[in-house]
């Protein structure tokens, strides 16, 4: 919604020494974002479905939309720089199907701030690496988009995560790719229990759908498993970030909210494991 999507229209179109042939947006938010859109970016592509969907739904029909071969996915919260798409292209001279890059903190005025960016991109802080990876950013992307559509239709229809996405790519025999000279700035600012939230709503919805096929006792053993969870997400982000020789100062004064926030997704996941996804994919902002 706004004013975060005109901001993020607006870097788009300051591209230089290339031309973006179309832009998609697809919105759930309001009519006044619409209109707002409408009236100021009069070439943009807007899609409004007619009931309210989930993130991995309204990316497919962006998807499904798109017309040229180059296919990049980016949220409203996110700002581009002005090299952006040319890098791109740049990178898609390569035979990598899918190519992404970092994603660096548009909002750092709170502690707040910070710990709910580590939570979900320290993996893509700068100095990503130029060179295969496992796992890409889902707003800072870029396809070949014949080669996902492909291979990914009933992926995609089902609207799922991009890591899911990705993973099923590389079970097909396809790398990820990713390129330091790819950035996205991430401009977002949760209040705290706005996150908590997002947090448990997330974390159900990555363990039902991870988990959809699992018989029961299963479920319930990757449920058990989730009471290490804080513990390891912690080290994750930890190892992700003191590498990099910046953001320490950040990161450890991040410390206690990170702890709060990672239990709450080890309860999310758990539950997620016992009762499904439900309907937690529509209250993801």
């Amino acid at each position: 919604g706004l004013p975060v999507i005109k901001e993020c229209l607006e870097s788009i179109y300051r591209q230089k020494n290339s031309t973006i042939a179309e832009v998609i947006v697809v919105d759930c938010s309001n009519e006044h974002t619409r209109k707002v859109i409408a009236e100021s970016f009069k070439e943009i592509i807007l899609i409004h479905p007619k009931r309210k969907m989930s993130i991995p739904e309204l990316r497919a029909i962006g998807i499904k939309e798109a017309r040229y071969e180059l296919l990049a996915l980016i949220e409203d919260h996110c700002l581009v720089p002005e090299n952006w798409f040319t890098e791109m292209i740049k990178a898609h001279e390569s035979n990598y199907v899918a190519i992404g890059g970092a994603v660096e903190n548009a909002c750092h005025e709170k502690v707040l701030d910070w710990a709910t960016f580590f939570c979900e991109y320290s993996a893509f802080i700068q100095p990503v690496p130029f060179s295969p990876v496992r796992e890409l950013p889902g707003n800072n992307v870029s396809y070949k988009r014949n080669k996902i559509q492909d291979v990914l239709n009933d992926a995609i229809d089902k609207g799922v995560w991009e890591g899911f996405i990705h993973q099923k790519l590389i079970d097909r025999g396809y790398e990820l790719f990713s390129t330091p000279s790819l950035v996205v700035f991430h401009k977002k600012s949760f209040s705290f229990f706005e996150f908590l939230v997002q947090r448990f709503y997330y974390s159900q919805s990555y363990a039902g759908m991870r988990s959809s096929e699992f018989p029961f006792a299963k479920r319930v053993i990757y449920s058990i498993f989730c009471l290490f969870l804080p513990f390891m997400l912690i080290f994750r982000i930890c190892v992700r970030v003191i590498p990099k020789g910046k953001l320490r100062k950040e990161l450890a004064l991040s410390a206690p909210l990170l702890f709060i926030f990672t239990t709450v997704w080890a309860i999310g996941e758990c539950w997620g494991y016992l009762f499904g996804m439900g309907n937690s994919l529509l209250y993801i902002k």
